[in-house]
C-alpha cells in the first residue's frame, strides 16, 4: 500500500509525456446527505495500450453546494480485467 498527498501525486505526473486513458465499467454511486462514493472497475491505457485494471473508489463531500473529491483509492492488477484475456490482450 502507498499513500500520497494530492500535491505529491500531481508532481509525480508532471512532465510525463504519456497519454493516459482510464475507462470505468458499471460504476456504483451511493449518496447520503453530504457524502457520496463511487465504486467502479476500470482499465488504464497508456499511449493507447493496455497497462492495468482494477477497482477505483472515490469519496466525495458536499461543501457549500459543490461536490469535492475527498479521497481516491484504487487497486492495480493485470489479470482478471474486464474484456481481457489472462495475457492482457483484448478479449473483444
Amino acid at each position: 500500500m502507498r499513500s500520497w498527498h494530492w500535491a505529491t501525486y500531481f508532481e509525480m505526473q508532471m512532465g510525463n509525456p504519456a497519454k493516459y486513458t482510464e475507462r470505468l465499467f458499471a460504476p456504483t454511486v451511493l449518496i447520503e446527505c453530504d457524502i457520496a462514493m463511487v465504486w467502479a472497475k476500470y482499465e488504464l491505457l497508456v499511449d493507447g495500450k493496455f497497462d492495468h485494471c482494477g477497482v477505483d473508489h472515490f469519496d466525495f463531500v458536499r461543501r457549500d453546494g459543490k461536490w469535492l473529491l475527498y479521497n481516491l483509492t484504487w487497486t492495480n492488477q493485470t489479470k482478471g480485467c474486464p474484456g481481457r484475456t489472462a495475457a492482457g490482450s483484448s478479449g473483444q
